[in-house]
Order: C-alpha cells, then structure tokens, then sequence
C-alpha cells in the first residue's frame, strides 16, 4: 500500500483500516479478498491501491495516480460475493459487462 502518499496515514494504520474492513466479511469472502489482492499487488506492484467503503460495495481499487478513476483493476466485494473489475487489463478477467469493463466474480 502506498501510505507514504497520503498525508497523515502511516502505512501501519493503513493497513490495520483495510483488514478491519476487510474482517467484516465471512471467512469465504476474505479469504478471497486477501488472495485477489495479493494477487494484484505482484501483477502492479507500484500501483496506489485506494481503499474506500460506501453503502453497496467494499472497494480496492489500483491506479498509478491518487484518482478512484484511473484505476487499472478494482477488487469489489459486498454481502453475496467478491469480483474483480479492469478498464484497462482485460487478462485478469472473463467475462465481459460492459463495453469499458471487465468483469470477474468468484
């Protein structure tokens, strides 16, 4: 995780927000969360991986810039399931949903 980025963020802290967020789930779904994020951590290893929770979704998101929507590959989970979604690295996914976006669901 690129904490030395974010003013005011250790990478430490960073990291014990995202387990937290991540340990809300059951033991299936973070099992993946954690494997697909490795995963994606050795495939963009200098990426910025951006973290953000809203009301549908638990999101991590890579991109070489601090912007949401520069994002190479998005990890995606909610209750019923974790998927993996890329604009720009159509090699990590399957299936097609839209024209710009691929995407995954394990």
């Amino acid at each position: 995780m690129n904490a030395a980025k974010s003013p005011g963020l250790a990478a430490a802290d960073a990291e014990e927000q995202l387990e937290a967020c991540v340990a809300k789930f059951d033991p299936r779904d973070q099992q993946r969360i954690r494997a697909v994020r490795k995963m994606v951590r050795k495939r963009f290893p200098t990426a910025n991986e951006l973290v953000y929770d809203n009301y549908n979704f638990f999101v991590i998101g890579y991109s070489p810039t601090q912007r949401p929507s520069d994002a190479i590959v998005s990890i995606a989970a909610r209750a019923n399931g974790v998927g993996c979604a890329s604009s720009r690295a159509p090699r990590c996914q399957i299936r097609t949903r839209s024209y710009q976006t691929r995407f995954r669901r394990g």
